[in-house]
């Protein structure tokens, strides 16, 4: 049976990866940081450790060097609430197998370890790990009659098209590019993508017809138009031809961000840390604040249950980022409040002296316990 080490600070954390890896009949031993994770790796074999990246002590990174110092070789799955490119950068040159972002989903951290340990039925696992490429790099070819899933498939004549639109968009979303409706059709064929960004006036190309292929070949993906921005009404022109939504060349983050928010869930957004939920901020228009809103309800409800799980008795929930609303925000705390009661954790609500104003003016929200940072609410819940 395979056996892996699970380093994160988060009690919460390691029970959850414990969950999740029984389905797949692997052992799990636990370690609260990097120095207790190396005692573990010194006294024990392990054919994987997942690690957390910020800890006390001891760091993820930290512990990465000091194991490839001292010449050990385990694979490592990097798991982390940061994105941030220099820290990935670095603990690639020190050598993981792959990294996952905070929240995961069970199937996700299945698929990696499955990877990883060679438990998918594809060939094993290398002995001695490599540096892993960012999320967005394109993957290997899969074998032969595999179809592997990918994210976003760009279909532009101009190369620059692609380029632009990977540097706009998070490293865990995995980006493949074709310059001609040849290679897209051979992507399509090798995976499976969730969007499909299609140039709307490429030589020698009906994309009406190539539409109606890609749908064959990829029946569950958005098509989106790339659409020049001289033209107007670009989404209901791009709906009447046959296409899903319209995204305008040349991009502005502000237009791939609110993009990307209607089909790809934002791991930044909702951030827990044992009992500690971080709301992340908001960078889009007003237009799409109700859609924020929606999206980060719906991630906190699982999240609590995570919680629940772990048998804690209360969340403390930092509301310091949120774009703070007198109509919109004393509701989205209600409906959290009422989130929190049906798992039977008791909230407690971190943010700012004008989020507490904004609350104290109603009698719902008034009375729920409010601090101003997370040391004065960790302090009231012990």
């Amino acid at each position: 049976m395979p056996k892996l080490l699970t380093v994160d600070d988060s009690k919460a954390i390691r029970l959850i990866v414990t969950r999740h890896m029984k389905p797949l009949n692997v052992e799990v031993d636990q370690a609260e940081d990097g120095a207790v994770g190396l005692e573990k790796l010194a006294s024990s074999s392990y054919d994987l450790v997942l690690l957390d990246v910020t800890m006390p002590n001891l760091d993820g990174p930290g512990m990465l060097r000091q194991m490839r110092e001292r010449g050990d070789k385990t694979p490592v799955l990097m798991l982390t609430s940061e994105s941030k490119k220099s820290i990935m950068v670095e603990v690639m040159k020190l050598g993981i197998e792959d990294y996952i972002l905070k929240p995961f989903k069970a199937p996700e951290i299945q698929a990696k370890v499955k990877k990883i340990l060679g438990l998918d039925g594809g060939a094993a696992a290398a002995e001695a790990p490599a540096a892993a490429a960012p999320a967005a790099a394109p993957s290997a070819a899969p074998a032969a009659g595999e179809v592997e899933a990918a994210d976003i498939l760009v279909i532009d004549d101009m190369v620059n098209v692609e380029k632009k639109f990977r540097k706009l968009v998070p490293q865990r979303l995995a980006v493949h590019g074709a310059v001609d409706q040849n290679g897209a059709l051979a992507l399509c064929k090798q995976y499976t993508f969730k969007t499909i960004l299609l140039d709307t006036d490429m030589p020698d190309t009906d994309d009406k017809a190539l539409i109606a292929q890609l749908r064959g070949l990829q029946p569950k993906a958005n098509v989106t138009a790339l659409c020049m921005r001289t033209r107007n009404g670009a989404e209901r022109w791009a709906k009447g031809r046959g296409y899903d939504d319209a995204l305008y060349k040349p991009f502005t983050q502000e237009d791939v961000t609110t993009w990307l928010s209607r089909y790809f869930d934002d791991p930044d957004l909702v951030v827990a840390n044992e009992n500690l939920v971080r709301v992340g901020a908001y960078a889009g228009s007003d237009k799409g604040v109700e859609k924020y809103y929606t999206r980060v309800t719906g991630m906190l409800n699982s999240t609590f249950e995570k919680l629940a799980a772990a048998c804690f008795d209360e969340a403390i929930v930092d509301i310091t980022d949120l774009p703070l609303s007198p109509e919109r925000t004393p509701k989205f705390v209600l409906d959290v409040h009422k989130r929190t009661a049906k798992f039977g954790l008791d909230l407690r609500i971190v943010g700012t002296a004008e989020g507490e104003r904004i609350l104290k003016q109603f009698t719902d929200t008034g009375s729920l316990p409010y601090y101003n940072s997370v040391a004065e609410a960790r302090s009231a819940a012990s």
